[in-house]
């Protein structure tokens, strides 16, 4: 099962543990999809650090999985009626800067 939209918005402490919100998104899935959704939503190098060697991913696995959710993303904020143009841009920026290592 992955939560699909981990963020600091939809993690909460009950008795001292950490427990993720709202499932609306939930599905059954790879986990790679959640730990790339974190990956997006961190703010800085230690914590992408953190989120590598947390997952168990290679981070060239981990960065392709953030890359096609930056692909998702743009899509989404280009097709809405309201354009994020920071998110828009933060999402070109992770295309862009991907290694495809080609």
């Amino acid at each position: 099962l992955i939560h699909r939209d981990i963020r600091v918005d939809n993690i909460g402490e009950i008795n001292n543990r950490y427990v993720l919100y709202d499932y609306e998104l939930s599905m059954w899935g790879d986990p790679i999809w959640d730990f790339s959704r974190m990956l997006y939503e961190s703010e800085n190098e230690e914590d992408k650090e953190k989120i590598y060697i947390l997952s168990g991913y290679t981070k060239r696995d981990l960065n392709a999985y953030l890359c096609l959710y930056a692909f998702s993303f743009l899509n989404y904020f280009c097709d809405a009626d309201f354009k994020n143009m920071k998110e828009i841009e933060k999402c070109k920026r992770i295309i862009l800067e991907f290694n495809y290592g080609l």
